[in-house]
């Protein structure tokens, strides 16, 4: 967890990996991976009422979510297929959208200022990715 003493090897382990993973579909993987497990150890470190560190996780778990984004669609216009890797960002923009949304209201008013933006990026990504995948035929489930 962020708030243990050894959370920075972890975050060096991570930085490593990434550096060591080859081709941006991979490294679009585990930027998403990072972000779903910042976002979940920031609710519960606001479950904790550590709620500086846990809004300070959840910008860089959107961090990683943007990166992973970018990543993929580096990728797709390389000419990959990442359809499903595009999948699987849009239902984590729902998810992470959701989770944010919730927890927010935990939070105490000045920790509150950045939760619009992200949510907005969230919303918006969703909205661009699903149209995308319908438009290739792909249902979101």
């Amino acid at each position: 967890m962020p708030d243990h003493p050894l959370w920075v090897v972890k975050v060096l382990r991570d930085k490593f990996w990434l550096f060591l993973t080859p081709g941006p579909t991979r490294k679009s993987e585990l930027n998403l991976l990072f972000s779903d497990k910042r976002l979940m150890a920031a609710k519960t470190l606001s479950q904790k009422g550590k709620y500086d560190l846990a809004y300070s996780v959840i910008l860089k778990s959107h961090n990683y979510f943007v990166e992973a984004a970018n990543l993929e669609d580096e990728a797709r216009k390389g000419g990959d297929n990442t359809d499903e890797l595009l999948l699987l960002l849009t239902k984590a923009s729902l998810a992470h959208k959701e989770m944010i949304q919730s927890l927010q209201d935990s939070f105490p008013e000045d920790l509150r200022t950045g939760f619009p933006s992200i949510v907005e990026y969230l919303s918006g990504f969703y909205d661009r990715s699903s149209s995308y995948l319908k438009s290739k035929n792909i249902i979101i489930q």
